[in-house]
């Protein structure tokens, strides 16, 4: 056996079990979720109006948020759970991305996750 063989068969090993392959799509969001990054870009975008006055900004995101006949607490445990999955993160978050490009504001800033 040549002596590089098996380090070339590990390292193919490894990288074959333990990255995504270019062919796997990301997991679609449910529409629930979709539901969830759409609340959340329009409530982002609401309160940054206000980014000067705390109060105005709460107020300005609850208003978003009572047309949906959601409260913040609901929308942050929704989010919550999407942030324990990795992969549904990265659809979330450009799911957001889209929703708050399209509806002008290109400033929307990432939360961080937990």
């Amino acid at each position: 056996m040549r002596p590089g063989l098996p380090w070339l068969g590990l390292v193919a090993a490894v990288l074959l079990t333990g990255c995504k392959t270019p062919w796997e799509k990301e997991p679609a969001l449910s529409p629930e979720q979709v539901r969830f990054a759409r609340l959340f870009a329009q409530s982002r975008i609401a309160s940054q109006a206000f980014a000067g006055d705390p109060e105005k900004a709460r107020a300005a995101r609850q208003a978003v948020l009572a047309k949906e006949g959601m409260t913040l607490a609901q929308v942050r445990t929704g989010v919550a759970s999407i942030q324990r999955d990795p992969d549904l993160w990265l659809p979330f978050w450009k799911s957001v991305r889209e929703f708050a490009q399209t509806n002008g504001e290109h400033n929307v800033s990432k939360p961080s996750r937990p």
